[in-house]
This record gives structure tokens, sequence and C-alpha cells, in this order.
């Protein structure tokens, strides 16, 4: 029988994949939740010629033989579902060694894993994925919570989520994510919908009127790009992400058009005229 990290570990081998990050990876699975998967492992494919060997059984009812087919569907689909997803996990794993040594709370990965095995949006996927390799390198960065709402959005959902993301700004640590409230000087914040992220839990309800930056933060556009601001300027509005909102972000892969991303800039130097682009915005 073959052990069921063994197969993956090979996987990862062909992917020339020997960090800490691949490591820590296979060691979180063997330790944790080795048993949700291992493609093609010798154990569910037994179970599944027994299951097979019972549907068969003629002294099973009809009821009996479909109740027993749907489930190894539905359990086969589900074990592709993971299989898929620690795949993508493998392709944005980093390759430095700067891992924290933290193992990922076994309840933490059971979560995880019953939340993809459901999951077979390939966008989805990847961003479940990216979560994973996220948690390999510091883990806590994405609660369990944030994991739960994260199976439930629809794909419209994600994607205007991801559009919200590609006119937002944040601050180094993630403490702080949000989209300026620039509806009176052209900024397509009127464009999303609005009260469908809040449903979601992704936006607070209200936007904040009294916030400011101190002279010398750096904020960071989605597309890389970092503004640093010269002088405190005006308190301004934005419309805030949520916690599981600011935890998505990091994970989220997005551009915004270069006229999208030049009205965000134009739109803060309202309040912040003292500006400086520490990174320059590259040009499409």
């Amino acid at each position: 029988m073959i052990e069921p990290v063994t197969l993956f570990s090979a996987y990862l081998a062909t992917k020339a994949m020997n960090s800490k990050a691949a490591a820590k990876l296979v060691e979180c699975l063997r330790q944790s939740a080795a048993w949700y998967f291992a493609p093609l492992q010798e154990v569910r494919m037994a179970r599944a010629r027994a299951q097979t060997a019972l549907i068969e059984d003629d002294t099973r009812t009809e009821i009996e033989r479909r109740a027993l087919t749907r489930v190894l569907f539905n359990e086969t689909r589900r074990q592709k579902n993971i299989d898929d997803t620690l795949r993508f996990t493998v392709d944005v794993l980093p390759s430095t060694d700067d891992i924290s040594d933290e193992p990922i709370g076994p309840d933490w990965l059971v979560q995880f894993f019953a939340c993809v095995q459901d999951i077979s949006n390939e966008q989805l996927q990847r961003v479940f994925a990216s979560i994973l390799a996220n948690e390999i390198v510091k883990p806590g960065r994405c609660s369990r919570r944030t994991l739960d709402l994260l199976k439930n959005l629809e794909q419209s959902e994600a994607a205007t989520f991801t559009t919200a993301c590609s006119i937002a700004v944040h601050t180094p640590d993630f403490g702080f994510v949000a989209i300026p409230d620039g509806r009176a000087h052209g900024l397509p914040v009127q464009g999303l919908d609005l009260p469908l992220l809040r449903a979601c839990g992704l936006l607070t309800l209200q936007p904040v009127d009294n916030l400011s930056f101190w002279p010398g933060a750096i904020l960071h556009l989605c597309d890389g790009g970092r503004l640093r601001i010269g002088q405190r300027g005006a308190e301004m509005a934005f419309i805030v992400f949520t916690t599981a909102g600011r935890e998505l972000a990091q994970v989220v892969r997005c551009a915004a058009p270069q006229l999208v991303r030049q009205k965000v800039v134009e739109t803060l130097r309202h309040w912040y005229t003292d500006m400086e682009i520490v990174d320059p915005i590259v040009q499409e």
C-alpha cells in the first residue's frame, strides 16, 4: 500500500520543489490531514472497488445501488477538487526559506479541506491555494470564519470583490484595506455593487469619514505601485474592508486598467497634494 503523502511528494519532485515551504506542506499533510487526499492512492482505489462490488451486488435493492453510486461519484469529485487545489498550491509556494516554524493548526487544515472538497471552480480553487500557501509562510493570516465565507461566495460575487480590490489601497501589513470614496472625483466606485459586498460580509456597512495618514505613510496599490504621503492631508472618506475582506484581499490577484489606476491616484491627491509615487505605475 502506498503511503498517502508519497504520491503527492512525488508530484512536488516533478515540479522541482524542494524548498522549506514545500517540506512544510508535506509535513502538514502527513501529520494532520493525510487521509483527506492522496492522488490515485491504493487505499482509495481499493475502497472504490469495494463500493463498486456493493453496487453490483444482486442482493441490493435498486435504490441502494443508486445511493452507493451517488456516494462514489460525489467522493471521487471531492477528491479531484482537493487534488487540483493542492497542485495550484504548489504553483504559488514561495521559494524562500523565510518560513515560520509554527505549524498550521490541525483544525484549520481539516476545515480548509472540508471547504475545498466542494469547490470545482478553478478561480476559487486558486484563491484557496493562495490562502494555504500564505498559511504555510505564516499561520494565522486567514481565519476559519473567512474560509467558510469564501466557500459560500458565488462566482459573480467573487468577481465583484476582485474589482473592488483593483481600486483599493492598503498598508504593508494589510492592517488597513479600503477603497477611497472618490465618487465625486471620477473614481468608479459607483460601478461596484457595494450593497452586495456588504451583504457578503466583505465591506463594512458605512464608509469611514475621518481617516488620515501620517507623513511618510506608504499606501500600496493593487498593481504593486506604492504611494508615499509627504504631509498629513485632510481627513477623507474610505469604504473599508471587513476582517474577512482584508484577509481575502491578501491573495486576490487583480490588475486595474491604467485609467482606473490613475483615477485612484488622482482621488488620493485631492486630499494629499504632497504625495510621491514611490514605484512608477506600469503603463499598459
